[in-house]
């Protein structure tokens, strides 16, 4: 299955061969075991109760993810900014609650070059930075269990307190207004991303989470608006965009990894 964790699809020869550059540059210059220390650096940076665990950085330095560091997919609009989208795959920030930075910004920017996150480069009510997608297969562990999984990372619009910028960009608004409709397109590429990408691995079972759910999603409420109907009618028209691609089953799992081990 493909596993989605919370526009067209382009991938530029221009950005693919930048990216396939880099990855020979690392490949000469730097070995795993040296890829796993900046990886350690990027994990102290978390605050406690939010690092991604050890044994990845295991995994790391011995070498065991080149296989899938290669197999990394960056997807993007056609059309969008190529350095914006760079940017944004780039300068991430490791964790942010609520607009609440879980991580050391500073030894973010000392180590890495940023403080905060790509997306902070947004203008609401004019511009907002591209929305993104990264695929990997990767291994995953649940309860000593392993095993290599696809999951495809999308960025859902957040609207949990007034400070996010996609609260700023589209609220206030109401349905059938030019901020609906911008947010719904928002929504339908974020599925797209999704779908594309079982489509193009040949994958027929997707399965996800309440993607920005919840608490995320309190602006929507308060402006009473629907967040599961804007989400679920965006997926609806993806599904049958692509029902005439490929077979697909699609599902929403409470919690992905068990349901992954139950199979």
């Amino acid at each position: 299955p493909l596993l989605a964790r919370p526009g067209l699809l382009q991938g530029s020869a221009e950005l693919g061969s930048a990216i396939r550059s880099a990855a020979a540059a690392m490949q000469q210059d730097l070995d795993w075991w040296t890829l796993a220390r900046r990886g350690r650096a990027m994990r102290d940076l978390y605050s406690q109760g939010y690092k991604f665990p050890e044994w990845s950085l295991d995994l790391l330095s011995s070498g065991e993810l080149e296989e899938f560091a290669s197999q990394t997919v960056l997807y993007y609009r056609e059309g969008d900014d190529v350095d914006e989208v760079r940017r944004m795959a780039q300068e991430r920030e490791p964790v942010n609650m609520r607009m609440v930075r879980h991580y050391d910004q500073e030894a973010l920017r000392r180590e890495f070059g940023w403080r905060k996150g790509a997306f902070a480069a947004s203008i609401p009510r004019v511009k907002v930075m591209p929305n993104i997608a990264i695929y990997c297969r990767t291994p995953v562990r649940w309860r000593g269990e392993q095993r290599v999984v696809h999951c495809i990372n999308v960025a859902c619009s957040l609207f949990d307190t007034e400070y996010q910028i996609d609260y700023q960009h589209f609220l206030p608004c109401e349905a059938g207004d030019a901020s609906w409709a911008e947010l719904g397109d928002r929504f339908r590429q974020m599925w797209r991303y999704v779908f594309e990408c079982a489509f193009r691995k040949g994958l027929k079972n997707i399965c996800w989470t309440n993607i920005g759910g919840g608490p995320l999603q309190t602006g929507l409420e308060i402006e009473g608006l629907d967040h599961w109907q804007l989400v679920s009618a965006a997926l609806q028209d993806i599904m049958e965009e692509y029902r005439t691609k490929f077979k697909f089953s699609a599902k929403r799992q409470e919690c992905i990894p068990e349901s992954l081990f139950e199979e």
